[in-house]
Formats: structure tokens, sequence, C-alpha cells
């Protein structure tokens, strides 16, 4: 249900938002990954319970990534800034 609305919403095929999900899914396990391990709070336990949440909600974090992504686009695009 999310993939076509937005293939409606955005025009994204459904190989794209794979792909958008995939990535989403990779930016978030390295940044949080490097926040724990910065913080010395990184153990096996917590890159494992890091890796079940990205699997069982890529979907939330990538609306919520996408979201953002264009909601900034809208931004740009009214101020003629990059």
């Amino acid at each position: 249900m999310v993939v076509d609305a937005l293939n409606q919403y955005c025009g994204l095929t459904k190989s794209e938002r794979l792909l958008f999900n995939q990535t989403v899914g990779i930016h978030y396990l390295l940044a949080n990954g490097f926040q724990l391990f910065a913080d010395n709070k990184m153990s096996s336990e917590e890159c494992k319970k890091l890796r079940v949440f990205i699997k069982e909600d890529i979907d939330a974090i990538a609306d919520r990534a996408f979201e953002d992504f264009f909601e900034s686009c809208r931004t740009t695009s009214k101020t003629g800034t990059h």
C-alpha cells in the first residue's frame, strides 16, 4: 500500500522504493552504529537490537526519511536555493 501510494505521490517505482529503503536502512545502521561505538556502548547485543529494529521498522524509517527529503525539496524549490 505504501509503495503504491508513493508511485502516485512522487513517481517512485517499486524498484526505486526498494532501493531507497535499502539505502535508508544502511544509512540508519551506520549513523546509529557509529554513535553507539563513539559512546562506547556498542556491544554485540546492541548491534543485534539495532539490526532487528531496522529490519522490522524499515518502512517507517524510510517513510520518515522520504518525508524529510521531499520537504527539503519543496523548501528549496520555493526559496530557489540548493
